[in-house]
């Protein structure tokens, strides 16, 4: 999907493989980027759909022109790791390019 600079997205954020975690669980953050520029978005300042579902609302004039990417941070519980948490970074291509 290609938009025009200067479009306000709404973009559902759902993490699996949780189990028997939800989202609400959890801390997490979205980096939003293109080639140029980049803003971090932590799940305090998401929308809650519900439990496993948050929205993040991103304004692309603080993206630039380019594709957008995101990258997902989340620190799981897991008692097997030193601090009691592992970090889990994902990286994914939104489909949406702003010319």
């Amino acid at each position: 999907m290609e938009t025009d600079l200067g479009t306000i997205y709404k973009l559902n954020i759902h993490i699996e493989g949780l189990t028997p975690q939800t989202m609400d669980d959890v801390a997490f953050s979205c980096h939003f980027y293109t080639w140029k520029d980049g803003i971090t978005i932590p799940k305090e300042e998401m929308i809650r759909l519900d439990a496993d579902n948050y929205v993040a609302v991103i304004d692309s004039k603080l993206l630039g022109r380019g594709t957008i990417k995101v990258q997902t941070t989340v620190q799981v519980p897991d008692g097997d790791c030193a601090g009691g948490f592992r970090t889990e970074i994902y990286t994914e291509d939104t489909g949406i390019k702003i010319r």
